[in-house]
């Protein structure tokens, strides 16, 4: 199952806010069981996207204040309410708001909504693991210089978006190679050449 349960970060502004985007699709498997003919995404799961979103931007004011080592774990989801049914072809649209963090950990408060009615909100507290395999260190890190010198030439707009896009179109060159995809007959060959140009498919 997939539990990346973020499709598009659209703000980051650390400690005040931010905001994401899922698109509910029949694809998710998790529509095979909840509930078969009648499709509803689990409230379970909005929460979780929820947290996801929370912890991005917990973390986030962490890595401002120099602490790059610092995973956020959900300990505790306070007064979660679900005022609505999620279903394939929704998008909703995620809000985290920071309420309080220190080195212990962090406070938000997430919405979610979709077609601007509020399917669901609570208050989430997080505790801070620190990080110390380098392996994953590298991972979680774009140096400050980078990231400084991205906003600097596109704005952070910009530097979301074309993060978005990469990851979207890895995810389009990976199903196309998981189903063995051809080229259409006649188009050309992006992959070869040959002394008088590209080859095209037969």
């Amino acid at each position: 199952m997939r539990y990346f349960l973020i499709d598009r970060i659209d703000e980051l502004a650390p400690p005040e806010r931010a905001t994401a985007v899922k698109c509910v699709s029949l694809s998710d498997d998790v529509f095979e069981d909840h509930f078969p003919g009648h499709p509803i995404m689990p409230g379970a799961l909005i929460l979780e996207a929820l947290a996801q979103l929370g912890g991005v931007l917990v973390e986030a004011t962490m890595r401002e204040r120099g602490r790059h080592d610092l995973h956020a774990l959900l300990v505790m989801a306070d007064r979660a309410k679900f005022r609505r049914a999620v279903r394939p072809g929704d998008k909703l649209h995620l809000e985290a708001r920071g309420v309080s963090v220190t080195e212990d950990g962090g406070r938000v408060t997430a919405i979610a909504r979709v077609d601007g009615d509020v399917a669901a909100e609570a208050t989430l507290t997080y505790a801070f693991a620190v990080v110390t395999h380098p392996k994953l260190l590298e991972k979680r890190r774009v140096s400050d210089a980078t990231w400084n010198r991205a906003q600097a030439a596109l704005g952070s707009h910009a530097v979301l978006d074309l993060v978005g896009l990469l990851v979207y179109f890895g995810l389009i060159s990976m199903t196309l190679n998981a189903y063995e995809v051809a080229v259409p007959p006649g188009s050309p060959d992006p992959f070869a050449t040959t002394s008088s140009g590209p080859r095209t498919s037969r």
